[in-house]
């Protein structure tokens, strides 16, 4: 049986698709980064652009994703580890935010940083506090 002109064109260059793909593909991943954690300088101020874009809009979840994908690459930037600090107090992590408190002021004293975690620890209490009270009112006790 014999294949209509344009059936058989159509058929040529999907071979010749996949041919081509065969072959670029494993040259695709000799380019790859070897560490692809690694993010070069300017793909980390992006994304720290990015992320403080996102906080700003409360938009929370996203803006730790792409601190804690620079962080990778930085692992001792005391800024960072604040700035993941915030994200999860904002997002409720209350344990996270505190290890990461404590990690920012191990690295760098800064005051910034201090006002930050001293800010943490007073609202931490306070809602410490008002869970005891609520719990409290759930036993019917006044």
């Amino acid at each position: 049986m014999a294949i209509p002109g344009s059936l058989a064109a159509a058929l040529r260059a999907c071979m010749i698709g996949v041919v081509t793909l065969t072959v670029l593909l494993p040259n695709a991943e000799a380019r790859r980064p070897r560490h692809p954690h690694k993010l070069s300088k300017q793909d980390a101020k992006a994304n720290l652009e990015f992320a403080a874009k996102m906080a700003q809009r409360g938009l929370w979840k996203e803006a730790l994703f792409r601190w804690e994908r620079v962080l990778e690459a930085r692992p001792d930037d005391a800024r960072l580890w604040n700035n993941i600090a915030v994200a999860r107090e904002a997002m409720g992590d209350f344990e996270g935010a505190k290890a990461a408190y404590d990690r920012a002021l191990a690295l760098d004293g800064d005051d910034r940083i201090i006002a930050n975690q001293s800010l943490f620890l007073r609202s931490a209490e306070r809602a410490g506090a008002s869970d005891a009270g609520d719990e409290s009112k759930e036993d019917g006790s006044p």
